[in-house]
């Protein structure tokens, strides 16, 4: 049956009432029996996109920072050490920071989630007087 009027990544099974009205019952591809297939980017968007944001796809696995966890405090506070320890730019370090609080949140995870703020608070950059930036983590000038 041709796509007709569903979006992309769906498929026409059918049709279901609206009211008084006949329409196209659409559903996602691939679904799954209690679950359903996730679409990690929008149609024709490419990988790695600078305005595609998706917590639980990793678009770039090769600079990822293994290991990181938020179950309970101690998972949380083991994978703080080691985002200080990966020897990532300060960019990626909070990155990973804040990905893991979101997703902490999202679960329920509170004492997680303080965890990640209090690392991502003590390590924003500061402006020095000479107009430096340091990386609190390091404590070089950059």
């Amino acid at each position: 049956m041709p796509r007709g009027t569903c979006w992309h990544g769906y498929e026409q099974k059918g049709f279901k009432k609206k009211g008084n009205k006949s329409v196209p019952n659409c559903v996602r591809v691939g679904k799954a029996k209690g679950g359903s297939a996730r679409i990690p980017r929008k149609p024709g968007q490419p990988a790695g996109s600078k305005k595609h944001s998706d917590l639980y796809t990793d678009e770039n696995p090769k600079g990822t920072i293994h290991g990181l966890k938020f179950a309970n405090e101690s998972d949380a506070r083991k994978s703080v050490a080691k985002i200080r320890k990966s020897g990532r730019s300060h960019a990626h370090k909070i990155q990973a920071a804040i990905a893991m609080e979101q997703r902490a949140r999202v679960m329920g995870k509170g004492s997680s989630a303080g965890v990640y703020r209090r690392y991502i608070d003590s390590v924003k950059r500061t402006k020095k007087a000479d107009g430096g930036i340091v990386d609190m983590t390091r404590m070089t000038f950059i």
